[in-house]
C-alpha cells in the first residue's frame, strides 16, 4: 500500500474490520479503507491508484457475506454520498445520494407527503446498494420508480448520468456495469397522504416481525425464488429437507428457511458452504439450481 495517492480531505485507514459492519457478522478485515471528503479527492484517488479491480465499494452490509480473507480495498462513500435533494428545476423528483439509508430516505418523503420507495421499508440498504441489487418485494422494485443514476468509472474517474431505460434491470439484478460506482439514484415521486404512507409501513414492518428472524444474524433472503418454477425459494430448500442442515454456526432459520442465520460462532467459510450444501441438495431433490441473492465477496484465506 505505498505511493497511496494524497488527498486534501479524506482518510486512509489501514486494517479496517469488517465483521462488525455485516449483518451476518462474519468475515475478515479491509487491508485499506478510503473514506473520500470530496468529488476531487475521488477522482483523483480513481485516476492514480493503479489496482482498480482490487477496490470494492460496498453500502449497508446488509447483503454481503466478505470471505474469511477480507478485501484488499474498501471505498466508502459515506462522507461524501449522504445527501437528499428534492428537485424544484426538475419537476417530481428527488436525488438521493447512494450512502444514505432508505430507512432514512422514506422518513423524510413521509414528512413532506411525498410517495417514492415507501414499499422498501424494511429493507436496511442504502440507495446504492439497493439500486445495484434492484431491491424489491413482491409486486413492487426499486426500478420501477427510478429515473436515472450518476456514476463514476472507477477506471477513468469520469462521472456519467445513465437513465434506467439504458440499464436493463432485471429481478433482484441491477445489471450495473462493474466499472461504475454509483454515486446517486434519481427517483420519481408523487404527492401522498402521510396517513397512507404510514399505515402501509406500518403493516409491511408488523408482517416482516411475524415472519422472517430479523433480530437475527442474518443477510435477509439468502436466494432469489426461481424465475422457471411456482414454488418460493423458502419452499424448496423446505422441501428438499436443507432447512435441517448445519454447518458450523450457521443454519437456515426456523422462522423463514430461506434466511441463514449465525447462531454467533459461525465462520464466513461456514455461511458460504452451507450456502453451497443447500443448492445442492435442492437441485438433487428438485432439479432447480437456486441462485444466491446474498453477494459473496473477498479473498479465502491462504
Amino acid at each position: 500500500m505505498n505511493n497511496l495517492p494524497k488527498l486534501q480531505n479524506s482518510q486512509y485507514i489501514h486494517n479496517y474490520s469488517l465483521k462488525d459492519k455485516t449483518f451476518m457478522k462474519v468475515g475478515g478485515q479491509a487491508d485499506l479503507c478510503l473514506f473520500p471528503g470530496t468529488i476531487e479527492d475521488l477522482v483523483l484517488f480513481l485516476r492514480q491508484y493503479e489496482q482498480k479491480d482490487k477496490i470494492y465499494c460496498c453500502g449497508n452490509w446488509s447483503n454481503v457475506v466478505v470471505r474469511d480473507g477480507g478485501l484488499e480495498l474498501l471505498l466508502s462513500l459515506d462522507n461524501l454520498c449522504n445527501e437528499i435533494l428534492f428537485n424544484k428545476d426538475e419537476a417530481d423528483s428527488v436525488t438521493v445520494g447512494s450512502s444514505v439509508l432508505m430507512m432514512k430516505f422514506i422518513q423524510e418523503c413521509v414528512a413532506k407527503s411525498i410517495s417514492s420507495c415507501e414499499q422498501l421499508y424494511t429493507i436496511p440498504g442504502k440507495i446504492g446498494g439497493m439500486i445495484y441489487m434492484n431491491a424489491g418485494i413482491p409486486g413492487f422494485e426499486i426500478k420501477d420508480v427510478l429515473l436515472y443514476i450518476t456514476a463514476i468509472d472507477k477506471y477513468t474517474g469520469e462521472i456519467s448520468t445513465i437513465k434506467v431505460s439504458e440499464l436493463n434491470m432485471q429481478y433482484r439484478r441491477g445489471n450495473i456495469p462493474e466499472r461504475l460506482i454509483i454515486l446517486s439514484g434519481t427517483f420519481r415521486t408523487s404527492h401522498r397522504e402521510q396517513s397512507a404512507m404510514m399505515e402501509h409501513i406500518t403493516k409491511t414492518r408488523e408482517k416482516r416481525m411475524k415472519t422472517q428472524p430479523i433480530t437475527a444474524r442474518t443477510c435477509g433472503s439468502t436466494f432469489k425464488n426461481p424465475s422457471d418454477d411456482t414454488r418460493s425459494a423458502w419452499q424448496l430448500i423446505r422441501e428438499a429437507g436443507a432447512h435441517e442442515i448445519i454447518i458450523g454456526g450457521a443454519r437456515m432459520s426456523e422462522m423463514h428457511s430461506n434466511f441463514l442465520v449465525n447462531d454467533g460462532t459461525a465462520t464466513a467459510s461456514d455461511v458460504i458452504s452451507l450456502i453451497s450444501s443447500v443448492q445442492d441438495l435442492v437441485f438433487k431433490k428438485t432439479g432447480i439450481m437456486l441462485e444466491p441473492e446474498i453477494k459473496i465477496i473477498g479473498r479465502d484465506i491462504s
